[in-house]
């Protein structure tokens, strides 16, 4: 049976800043090191949202904001910079195939964005800041 994903996903994460005071609420503080955070099993499918605040000093040759999967190439979802080119991109797994996305737009520096990333039940997808 297959269960679809149709939920919202909010992940505060901040990228290369060592605090978060002058963002209000609870954050997560990854230093870049091997920081990570471990979530329940789930089937990819169906339509989902990512959203994330992020502080980002520089672009960082594919820097995560997530990746959840089963190892590549298998059912995963990455959403990142592209490269360290400053641009974002969102590529989706299921089985061998996957769909990727990248935008036109470099990500702003040395601010507080808010980012997110829509994927349609068709399949449609989408990525949006500020």
């Amino acid at each position: 049976m297959r269960i679809s994903i149709i939920t919202t996903l909010l992940c505060l994460l901040v990228v290369g800043i060592s605090a978060v005071d002058n963002f209000p609420g609870n954050c997560l503080d990854f230093d870049g090191t091997d920081d990570h955070v471990l979530l329940d099993p789930m089937t990819i499918g169906g339509a989902f949202t990512i959203e994330s605040y992020i502080f980002l000093n520089a672009a960082v040759n594919f820097e995560r904001i997530i990746d959840f999967g089963n190892g590549s190439p298998g059912d995963n979802i990455m959403f990142g910079m592209y490269h360290n080119t400053g641009q974002m991109y969102l590529c989706v797994y299921v089985g061998g195939s996957y769909s990727l996305m990248i935008t036109d737009d470099v990500l702003p520096t040395n601010q507080w964005v808010h980012l997110a990333a829509t994927v349609t039940d068709a399949g449609v997808g989408k990525i949006y800041w500020d």
